[in-house]
């Protein structure tokens, strides 16, 4: 999966793009807006790729403190977020509990297995 997603990183906004029809940008947007976001929250975007999440966050709630994790460097260097780090979604290196909100895009469908917990916290 790294070695797949530093090869596509320079073209994975546009391929994006492409296939939700420009609307993921929408997507987005909606999903920060509903969150409520607290103004001092930490918050983690998790497979992060270029940041979209990061990035929203960071202007709808300038005091959040928000940290990208993605597989990929490469990814992590196309996004430019202060605060990033290359890790396994599978195996991060936080203490449970250090985030007051998780949001995960297309990430998601890259896990191989999501223990039954976690399926509450999908959006259909």
């Amino acid at each position: 999966m790294r070695d797949l997603f530093s090869t596509v990183a320079p073209r994975y906004d546009f391929f994006t793009r492409i296939f939700s029809y420009g609307m993921d940008r929408q997507w987005k947007r909606l999903a920060v807006a509903n969150a409520a976001i607290p103004a001092q929250a930490r918050v983690l975007d998790l497979a992060c790729g270029t940041g979209d999440f990061a990035k929203l966050i960071a202007a709808l709630q300038p005091g959040a403190k928000v940290v990208g994790a993605d597989l990929t460097a490469s990814m992590l260097r196309l996004a430019g977020l202060p605060n990033a780090i290359a890790a396994d979604a599978a195996s991060l290196p936080f203490v449970s509990g250090s985030f007051d909100a998780v949001f995960i895009g297309y990430g998601l469908r890259n896990f191989e297995t999501l223990p039954a917990r976690s399926r509450k916290f999908i959006v259909h």
